[in-house]
């Protein structure tokens, strides 16, 4: 039985909340992580908020075995996931379908 198809595969994810440009980090933004399963249905995974210096803490994310990406027309070697940020005074948004490799 190959090992690699066992493993629990994580990557991690950190969020960077910035203003002007990135040259003003915003503290105690908001940050909802969700994921959505083969059936279309999204799921939160975690809710951070922002230090500082405008940094998350990283979140562990699971994604499928590196098993799966040896061979081609398999399933896709990374998880995806969408991130909603908000802060008082700033508009929220949205980001759709960030790669996350193990």
């Amino acid at each position: 039985m190959d090992t690699l198809q066992n493993e629990k595969n994580f990557g991690n994810l950190v969020v960077q909340v910035s203003a002007a440009s990135g040259a003003v980090p915003i503290k105690g933004a908001g940050v909802i992580v969700r994921s959505t399963d083969e059936n279309g249905m999204s799921q939160i995974i975690g809710v951070l908020q922002t230090d500082e210096s405008g940094i998350t803490q990283p979140i562990a994310i699971p994604t499928p075995s590196l098993a799966e990406s040896l061979e081609p027309g398999g399933k896709k070697p990374y998880s995806e996931i969408m991130t909603e940020v908000f802060a008082n005074g700033y508009y929220a948004t949205v980001n759709l379908n960030i790669p996350i490799y193990p």
